[in-house]
């Protein structure tokens, strides 16, 4: 196991990579990196089956792209007292029709003078979880598109502190309706993992959006989904405006 100075030199050779290869393909692009920020007003943290906020939840992100590559914060914070909040950094590469994406989540307890243990990478206790995400869309030119998921390291372990390497794929289908886009999902989990102790679908439902027209000079994206869960029986309805 690397010792604390090793992995903070590890992780800073990483970073300092990663911003040579930036760098570089901006100057071959010859062209300046596209920053973004913005944020979502969700009625509930809602994810892959699991409502994960008992109350409204601001999603702010922030994202710097050179080329195909993206590197970027996603974070939630509920609007009542929670246990946790969630903060997550993740880095992607897109394709034409696919992107992969490193992403790693990290929920801190969320009080004051609390130290949330950021730099702990151990894999028997650390908070951070690591997925590695595929997407895929226009699929053989059709309007199916797929997500795939699996934990690979840290906090995703079962009840004897094994690793369940999770695993999720939620095929989706689109179209149009009107002024709204309209996405069907099917997530499912093929074996045991935190999403359910076997194969089951986890997350069906459907979603809405559309752009809500304020004035001549700006619009409010606005989304509406239903889900159920069929292995927790639960189901869910949840809306949410982008800034």
């Amino acid at each position: 196991m690397l010792s604390k100075k090793k992995r903070v030199h590890a992780w800073s050779c990483s970073v300092l990579l990663l911003l040579n290869i930036l760098s570089v393909s901006a100057q071959e692009e010859n062209s300046l990196s596209d920053w973004s920020i913005g944020g979502d007003l969700v009625t509930r943290f809602y994810w892959r089956g699991m409502n994960l906020s008992e109350s409204p939840a601001f999603q702010p992100y922030f994202e710097c792209s050179v080329g195909a590559v993206t590197l970027g914060s996603w974070g939630s914070y509920s609007f009542s007292k929670e246990p946790c909040q969630e903060i997550d950094m993740y880095v992607s590469f897109e394709m034409k029709n696919a992107r992969i994406t490193v992403y790693d989540y990290f929920s801190p307890t969320d009080s004051m003078d609390v130290s949330h243990h950021y730099f702990d990478w151990h894999n028997q206790s650390t908070a951070h979880a690591v997925e590695v995400i595929v997407e895929a869309w226009g699929i053989l030119g059709t309007p199916f598109s797929l997500e795939a998921g699996v934990f690979v390291y840290g906090d995703d372990k079962s009840d004897t502190g094994d690793n369940y390497y999770s695993a999720y794929f939620e095929p989706r289908y689109h179209f149009s309706a009107g002024e709204n886009e309209i996405r069907v999902f099917a997530g499912f989990t093929p074996m045991e993992s935190l999403y359910a102790d076997q194969f089951d679908f986890v997350n069906v439902g459907i979603m809405a959006s559309r752009e809500i027209q304020i004035n001549d000079n700006y619009s409010l994206p606005f989304i509406a989904q239903v889900a159920v869960n069929p292995n927790s029986e639960s189901v869910f309805m949840i809306a949410g405006i982008s800034f």
